[in-house]
């Protein structure tokens, strides 16, 4: 399965899954706005993620939407508020939940009987996620499937090592000044990406 990066700007609106990704990230916004400063390790640095399922009795459709959600964040691990192994990284931990819970990504089509997965990530993967989340080790791969095909796509919308990690708009910084707005001005700042 190829691991496809791609950052969510305007620049993007072309691309396989981006008006998704825009939704997933809202949805993000939406179910971490309601915990972070809560006291259970979700705060404003805490990196979230979602990814789009098939809807289940677990997961349902959102209103409007072919898919259901499931989230991660970076102090999360599948089931639970674990921080073990592959805690600390929010894209393991909504792979991990896809799995422990037993739910499918929703296929967004493809070519060649591929299928086209989407997922959105606050920052960018760092180096040991994207060999992850390319499969480059199996016994870490939270998904199966060789056809190579297949595709996720993996919207962030932060630089992880920006090259001014002072802008507001960049990094970790930027990530945590967004966390810290209202939920209407998250949403319009993310209509805005």
């Amino acid at each position: 399965m190829a691991f496809i990066p791609h950052q969510l700007l305007p620049g993007a609106a072309g691309l396989i899954g981006y008006a998704s990704a825009k939704i997933l990230a809202q949805q993000t916004a939406t179910q971490f706005a309601a915990v972070r400063g809560a006291n259970v390790g979700v705060g404003g640095w805490s990196c979230c993620s979602a990814v789009a399922v098939v809807p289940s009795a677990l997961v349902p459709a959102i209103p409007g939407q072919p898919f259901g959600v499931m989230f991660g964040n970076s102090r999360m691990l599948g089931g639970g508020l674990a921080h073990g192994a592959a805690g600390g990284h929010a894209e393991r931990a909504v792979l991990g939940a896809v799995n422990h819970h037993g739910q499918t990504l929703h296929n967004f089509g493809g070519a060649g009987g591929g299928h086209q997965y989407v997922m959105y990530v606050d920052l960018q993967p760092c180096v040991p996620c994207v060999g992850w989340l390319a499969a480059a080790s199996p016994a870490t791969a939270p998904f199966t499937g060789a056809n190579a095909a297949n595709a996720l796509h993996v919207y962030w919308h932060w630089v992880l090592n920006p090259p001014n990690p002072t802008h507001p708009d960049h990094g970790p910084a930027g990530m945590a000044a967004f966390n810290s707005l209202g939920p209407g001005a998250q949403a319009a700042d993310i209509a805005t990406w």
